[in-house]
């Protein structure tokens, strides 16, 4: 296995350990939304993951040799999955998996949120972007898109139940933060 390729995989692998520990301390959930919407985002994420990861165990599947191609990715994708990780301790027991109202549920503004509304998502879509650098290939680069869509279907339902909570609060925080990319988008 390639240097770049096995430094990527300790990479996932504690982005996952983080999600997996982290997952029990968050707070009681008060209200869930498990729609159509939810479950068509879900399903992208899953393919976005299954694409990036496809190299498992294969050795036919590209892998770039380039040093600075290697380099560029996990720079990209280190940085954005600390981002990430960054964005998720900062979210606290506010977290969740899946689209809900938590008890005593509280809009952060702080950390990572100051840049964008989903940090997690960008972190996300920086961590695909750095894999498919390494790896390289059209599938690589699909699994960026899939994971695009995937936060472009979810970012609204989040948003909606946001708005609902904080009608002040989270309108006036997304006039003045970007929903993925700082000052873009």
């Amino acid at each position: 296995m390639n240097i770049y390729l096995t430094a990527a995989s300790w990479i996932w692998i504690i982005w996952w350990l983080v999600w997996f520990v982290t997952s029990f301390k968050a707070k009681k959930k008060i209200q869930q939304k498990w729609d159509a919407q939810q479950l068509l985002s879900l399903a992208f994420l899953v393919i976005a993951f299954f694409l990036i990861f496809r190299w498992q165990g294969r050795q036919s599947v590209v892998v770039t040799t380039s040093n600075l191609a290697g380099v560029l990715g996990l720079g990209v994708m280190g940085v954005s999955i600390f981002f990430s990780i960054w964005a998720r301790q900062t979210l606290g027991k506010n977290w969740s998996g899946t689209i809900v109202v938590k008890q005593d549920h509280e809009l952060v503004t702080a950390g990572p949120y100051r840049f964008v509304r989903h940090p997690i998502y960008t972190g996300l879509l920086g961590g695909f972007i750095g894999m498919a650098i390494i790896v390289g290939g059209g599938l690589s680069w699909l699994s960026v898109l899939s994971g695009l869509i995937a936060f472009l279907i979810r970012i609204p339902a989040e948003e909606k139940i946001m708005t609902n909570l904080f009608p002040e609060q989270y309108s006036a925080y997304k006039k003045r933060t970007k929903a993925l990319i700082p000052f873009l988008f």
